[in-house]
């Protein structure tokens, strides 16, 4: 299942690089693909900056694309916290943003230095906890005022550039165990955790929202573990989890509507 997930994320970043390229298939109607050797490293997660470049991150750290070669950076003194890179995001000024097991590193395109982030439990400015487990792709994000916002294993964080620290918010959600992040159009925060979706205002700190799964509503969320939230141009919420489907949140509104497949239906999600 890795190397499946890492063979359609590098299919997906060909088909990005040949457009950002100008290429054209040669039928209309048509896509080619190449084979890229990438020396058998695992693809967890990827981005394309702001320059054209891809960064890939894997189970040996991150592998900066081109369109031609790679560049690895890996694990060590002046580089990366941790090998095993789990989130990826880049900021409003082009800072890299390289979640992983083992803290959270930032890399300077203008300087090319990195500067890393780990729980220190003697300060409370630290990051709460160094843990960005795999399934959380989604798990770091900026909001509208240029804060930079982690979600770990235990609690979410907030970083201030200016003052270079961490606040930290924990037991204001349904767990502490942070999923995925999603800014949405009205600057709020939405915060997917192992058990929940909540709505949470950055500026106060405060849970506005909270949604858990009840059997017994078929309105309620859907599952557990939420894994990815999405706002599209109607500042909708689609959400995935463990159940099978998807689910989206209607603005406005405290119902879900869930899109399961239906064997009699053609139209249904596949």
């Amino acid at each position: 299942m890795k190397r499946l997930f890492g063979s359609v994320l590098l299919a997906v970043l060909l088909i990005l690089t040949a457009s950002a390229q100008g290429a054209h298939p040669k039928h209309p109607g048509t896509i080619r693909f190449d084979k890229i050797e990438t020396g058998g490293f695992f693809i967890d997660t990827f981005i394309q900056d702001r320059d054209g470049f891809f960064w890939l991150g894997s189970r040996n750290g991150v592998y900066k694309y081109d369109g031609y070669t790679f560049k690895s950076y890996t694990a060590g003194p002046g580089m990366l916290a941790a090998s095993l890179v789990t989130a990826l995001c880049e900021d409003s000024e082009g800072l890299i943003w390289i979640g992983m097991m083992g803290g959270v590193s930032v890399y300077d395109k203008r300087t090319d230095t990195f500067t890393s982030y780990r729980h220190d439990p003697t300060d409370p400015g630290s990051i709460s906890n160094n843990i960005i487990a795999e399934t959380k792709l989604q798990s770091i994000t900026e909001d509208a005022d240029g804060m930079i916002w982690i979600g770990t294993e235990n609690g979410l964080n907030r970083f201030d550039k200016h003052t270079r620290t961490f606040t930290r918010y924990q037991d204001s959600f349904a767990d502490n165990d942070i999923w995925s992040l999603c800014p949405d159009s009205e600057q709020m925060l939405w915060v997917g955790t192992a058990t929940g979706l909540h709505k949470f205002d950055p500026r106060s700190g405060i849970v506005l929202e909270r949604y858990v799964s009840d059997d017994s509503d078929p309105g309620s969320l859907h599952g557990r573990y939420l894994a990815s939230i999405f706002e599209d141009s109607d500042g909708d919420l689609w959400v995935g989890t463990n159940k099978t489907g998807i689910s989206r949140l209607t603005k406005g509104r405290k119902r879900f509507v869930h899109y399961r497949h239906d064997p009699d239906d053609d139209s249904s999600l596949s």
